[in-house]
């Protein structure tokens, strides 16, 4: 094949069916790389823009919460399966323990937003940033008196924890029904 590039000599290029060139060849070995690991069980972090976890929470105690004592409450957020086995499981006050030694042993696979309430007060957060890849969420509520105080959380973006005064209740925003639907 004879190619004209304008003034001058005639260009001759050699055209071979069925061959790719090597930055062709590199490009889709790539995409198929970016394909893989986009299609693993996890979501790396750099695409991680939303997470699917609880962004939000009103917190309300009465002034009997606690027998009108202060009381501490966590939201649990595993990444980590083993992690998860774990802390699922775990009552309150052993939960409350344990939390520091958790954070040790499951670095990267447990995070934890804490607040400590007096009885009586009302708070709403409304920027907690729950990880990517989560494989659950607990509430936990340090009660003084006996009991599991603990919740797990299924899908949901907010809600409200009421803590009475023995043990909570876990109310979580629904999201609005669409129209039509």
């Amino acid at each position: 094949m004879t190619v004209s590039i304008g003034e001058g000599e005639p260009a001759t290029t050699n055209i071979v069916r069925g061959y790719t060139a090597p930055s062709v060849q590199a490009a889709r070995l790539l995409l198929l790389a970016a394909i893989a690991l986009l299609a693993s069980c996890k979501t790396p972090s750099l695409l991680c823009f939303r997470s699917s976890g609880l962004g939000e929470i009103s917190v309300s105690s009465t002034t009997l919460t606690n027998d009108g004592r202060p009381i501490a409450v966590d939201l649990a957020y595993v990444t980590d399966k083993d992690a998860w086995k774990t802390i699922s499981k775990l009552k309150a006050r052993d939960y409350f323990a344990m939390r520091d030694q958790l954070e040790r042993d499951f670095p990267k696979g447990y995070l934890r937003w804490s607040r400590e309430l007096q009885a009586g007060q009302y708070v709403k957060v409304t920027d907690i940033t729950a990880p990517c890849n989560l494989v659950g969420t607990a509430i936990f509520a340090n009660y003084a008196s006996d009991g599991d105080h603990r919740q797990v959380l299924r899908k949901g973006r907010s809600g409200t924890l009421e803590l009475g005064p023995k043990d909570f209740v876990w109310a979580p925003k629904r999201a609005p029904k669409k129209l039509g639907a």
